[in-house]
């Protein structure tokens, strides 16, 4: 009340009525405004009275300072926008008067003096202008234009490439709804009652902040001197059920001597894939293989680079999420790199999710249904590898990044002088991401060989720009191994049903607290720390989209060998085992033969090379009937005469 008194007072000063001069303010009004100017002048009056009205706002209000201030920035810049539309109205309305003003003066002056004027100039001044200009312009296009030195010499590929992929348009992704305000309320009381709940257990402390986010809110609960970290996580059930949530969990904070207690929100908010993918941290990041994985806890864009990983595995129960991540990956790829820079291999046994992508320009052969054609393909994957090792060898460099900077300097210093032969061979090699929707489907098949081509792939694939993601519903150790677990550091992990089924895929508890719908934790590159994040969601619709845009711009160019491993019949696999024989196997037989050892660490000790590879020979040999089966710790049996199968081999390969 002194406030608006004294303001009313220093606005409008004072009127007369009844023949008395009465201040605006009342006598109230007229004693504060007296006080203050005989203290602050009449300036420090204005400003002080200015700053308690600013804080009787926010104290009598829901409104916080970065609200006002938002209000007060859109406020000023939709003024400067109407001023500087009005400027820019009253300029163009003033230059058509000039106009309008020169036009009439030329049609009204006498036409002698506006004639003669015009044909002495015309006459004596332009024309040895014009003629230099005729002489400059004459020399100039001798020399390269303006346009064609930008031109495509600084393209990172060959002509060919000069039609250019065009990325989809974001208007193809639905924009996600707009955030509901949040309930200060409804966070005290919370925060109320898991001081509560916590102190019944005789746990005290005291939560002295709170972090609203997208999904889940994280209260910081200080606990007093003395109290285990262990009791406080050990409550998370009784604090769920306190909070009437699904599920509450309980960590430490990293650099903080606080636990954050995670509860989720009663209204949850879908983080859209356009938001990540239009974010400056997406558009910035220069990685081809840039992956909008969703937002953090606190609703912070969240990427990561697959090629930093430089393997993914992702687990979690069924509906969780598992499918939309793969989808949200392969968009990101799709707005990010160009048929020529990455090729996808998706392998979908589960023939459900991947099947959409048939026909996409980045696929480097038809989408693989067949697990048992899985394992070929995987195996092809490995010859290209070994052969794209050849190739850095053969250049000297170390990985394909400085392979593909070693060629694009190639192609931007010589490329006229070099032959359509020799562009052929100085192609930069595109990255690989090979996805692979279910894994326990190739593990039914053939675990042995699948497993061997994973650990191959997975251990030497990264240099070459060969890259895996894997999705499973079933994150048990017979699916994902301590092999596969070793070579996949990035890991993420969906809701799963147990605690055991949590550790075999982040050797930790968490996952079994997740709500589903995309939220995940998350271990990044290059760090142990496991990160909590809510998954970007795209909509079938969306992906249509997506797909027709891309589809429209051509046909795939499939790689010939793949091709050549899918046309063949599913009963060939069947019959002639996995892949072709190893390139020692014909050494590694006459070696069992001769010595009767036949065990894959005596081939490994003898042949130098690795355990699976030696697992792998023995293998075929027993599928050829030269030894027996493994039994335990007993040696396996040979089953054929050495003498005799070595006769027939030399026969064999006379004929």
């Amino acid at each position: 009340l002194l406030l608006l008194t004294a303001l009313f007072t220093v606005v409008f000063g004072t009127f007369r009525w009844g023949g008395v001069q009465i201040a605006a303010g009342g006598l109230l009004g007229d004693i504060c405004t007296t006080l203050l100017f005989r203290a602050f002048n009449h300036l420090g009056t204005i400003l002080i009275l200015l700053v308690l009205l600013f804080l009787f706002i926010l104290f009598t209000t829901h409104l916080s300072v970065h609200h006002i201030l938002r209000a007060l920035a859109s406020f000023l810049r939709f003024s400067f926008k109407g001023v500087h539309i009005r400027i820019a109205q009253y300029q163009k309305t003033k230059s058509r008067e000039q106009m309008k003003r020169r036009v009439m003066e030329k049609h009204l002056s006498p036409p002698g003096e506006a004639g003669g004027v015009t044909i002495k100039s015309k006459k004596w001044r332009t024309r040895p202008e014009l003629s230099k200009e005729k002489k400059e312009r004459k020399r100039h296009p001798m020399k390269a234009p303006a346009p064609k030195t930008v031109a495509q010499e600084k393209l990172p590929f060959p002509p060919p490439q000069k039609t250019g992929y065009q990325f989809p348009p974001y208007n193809l992704l639905d924009k996600s709804r707009p955030a509901e305000k949040i309930d200060k309320d409804e966070l005290l009381e919370k925060k109320e009652l898991i001081e509560e709940k916590l102190a019944q257990f005789g746990v005290t402390g005291e939560v002295k902040q709170y972090h609203p986010g997208p999904v889940i809110t994280t209260y910081e609960f200080f606990p007093d001197a003395g109290i285990k970290v262990s009791k406080v996580a050990n409550l998370s059930e009784e604090v769920s059920l306190a909070l009437s949530a699904i599920s509450v969990r309980i960590r430490r904070i990293p650099g903080k001597s606080s636990l954050g207690i995670e509860v989720p929100n009663n209204h949850r908010e879908t983080i859209c894939i356009r938001d990540v993918i239009e974010s400056p941290e997406f558009l910035e990041s220069e990685s081809k293989l840039t992956y909008a994985l969703g937002k953090t806890v606190h609703g912070e864009i969240y990427i990561t680079d697959l090629a930093n990983m430089p393997h993914l595995l992702i687990a979690g129960a069924t509906g969780t999420g598992k499918s939309v991540a793969l989808n949200c990956l392969i968009a990101s790829l799709l707005y990010k790199a160009s048929p020529d820079e990455v090729k996808l291999i998706l392998i979908d046994p589960k023939r459900i999710e991947l099947s959409a992508y048939e026909g996409i320009p980045h696929l480097m052969c038809p989408v693989v249904k067949d697990p048992r054609k899985a394992e070929a393909v995987l195996f092809d994957a490995i010859k290209k590898m070994e052969a794209r090792y050849r190739v850095l060898g053969r250049f000297n460099v170390r990985d394909i990044g400085q392979y593909n900077a070693l060629i694009h300097s190639i192609l931007n210093d010589k490329r006229r002088k070099l032959s359509e032969e020799e562009l052929e061979d100085f192609k930069p090699m595109p990255y690989i991401v090979i996805i692979i929707d279910e894994l326990a489907e190739l593990m039914m098949l053939g675990a042995k060989e699948v497993n061997y081509c994973i650990t191959r792939l997975a251990q030497l694939a990264r240099a070459v720009g060969i890259h895996l993601v894997m999705a499973t519903q079933r994150p048990s150790v017979d699916i994902i191994t301590g092999t596969i677990k070793n070579n996949f550091a990035s890991r993420i992990a969906f809701r799963v049903p147990t605690k055991i089924d949590s550790r075999v895929i982040l050797d930790t508890i968490g996952a079994d607290k997740l709500l589903g719908d995309g939220d995940m934790l998350f271990i990044p590159p290059k760090s142990p720390r496991i990160t909590r994040l809510h998954g970007s969601f795209i909509k079938p619709l969306e992906i249509n989209r997506i797909l027709k845009f891309v589809k429209d711009q051509g046909e795939p160019e499939f790689d010939k060998s793949l091709v050549d491993v899918l046309e063949k019949p599913a009963a060939e696999f069947e019959e002639e085992g996995f892949g072709e024989k190893d390139p020692m196997f014909d050494k590694a037989v006459e070696l069992v033969l001769a010595t009767e050892q036949a065990s894959a660490s005596f081939l490994q000790r003898r042949l130098r090379f690795g355990y699976a590879r030696a697992s792998r020979i023995l293998d075929q040999m027993e599928q050829d009937g030269i030894v027996g089966p493994s039994e335990g710790g007993k040696k396996r049996e040979i089953l054929v005469d050495p003498q005799a199968y070595l006769r027939r081999v030399d026969h064999d390969t006379e004929n």
